[in-house]
C-alpha cells in the first residue's frame, strides 16, 4: 500500500480508504437481491391434445422478471381432448407448486374446461366430474391465489408451436425454441 502512495503522489493524489461505504454497497447488493418484485402473479399457459399415440400436454409458464419454463409431456394412455385439457393443467399446477409459486393465473383455450372450473358449465362425464374435483383441490390446497382464465387459440401461439414441436419430433431429437 505504501508503494502506491509514494506513486501516486506525484499527480497530487491521495488515497483515502472508504470501509463504510464498502459496507453499503454490500448491503445495498444484498438487499437488490433479496428484492422480491411487487407483481408475484405467474401466468402459465396450457395445451392438451389426444391422439391414437397417447396424451400430450405443453405447459408455459412466465413469471416475473422474464421467467419463462416450458414442458411437454407425453402419456403413454389414452383420453379424450377434454380430459388431455384437465391433465395438461396438472402438470402444470404441479410445476408451479414445485418452482414454489403462490399466486398463479391459468390459460387455456378450452372454453369448456374453462366453464368446468369457473362453475359455469354443468359437467356430466363422470371422469371429468373426477378431473374437475382433483384440479380444484390442488389449486385450493398448494396456492394463496389461483384462477382459470380462458383465451382466444391465437392468443395460446407458445403453448401451440411448443406444443406442435414437441410432438412432431422422433424420440431423442429434441430442439429448441429458442
Amino acid at each position: 500500500m505504501s508503494s502506491w502512495v509514494v506513486e501516486l503522489s506525484k499527480f497530487n493524489i491521495c488515497y483515502e480508504p472508504h470501509c463504510p461505504i464498502k459496507a453499503q454497497c454490500l448491503l445495498d447488493f444484498v438487499n437488490d437481491l433479496q428484492h422480491t418484485p411487487k407483481e408475484d402473479q405467474w401466468m402459465f399457459y396450457v395445451d392438451g391434445s389426444s391422439n391414437p399415440n397417447g396424451t400430450s400436454a405443453c405447459i408455459v409458464l412466465e413469471g416475473p422478471n422474464h421467467i419463462l419454463i416450458q414442458k411437454f409431456v407425453h402419456f403413454a394412455f389414452k383420453t379424450s381432448n377434454n380430459q388431455a385439457e384437465y391433465e395438461a393443467i396438472l402438470v402444470g399446477l404441479s410445476l408451479a407448486r414445485e418452482v414454489g409459486i403462490k399466486a398463479l393465473i391459468c390459460k387455456t383455450d378450452s372454453k369448456l374446461t374453462v366453464g368446468h372450473l369457473n362453475d359455469e358449465f354443468q359437467i356430466k362425464d363422470i371422469t371429468l366430474l373426477q378431473y374437475y374435483r382433483l384440479v380444484r383441490n390442488v389449486i385450493q390446497s398448494g396456492f394463496d391465489r389461483g384462477c382459470i382464465q380462458h383465451i382466444p387459440r391465437s392468443e395460446n401461439v407458445r403453448a401451440d408451436v411448443l406444443f406442435k414441436l414437441a410432438s412432431s419430433q422422433l424420440k431423442g431429437k429434441h430442439k429448441s425454441l429458442v
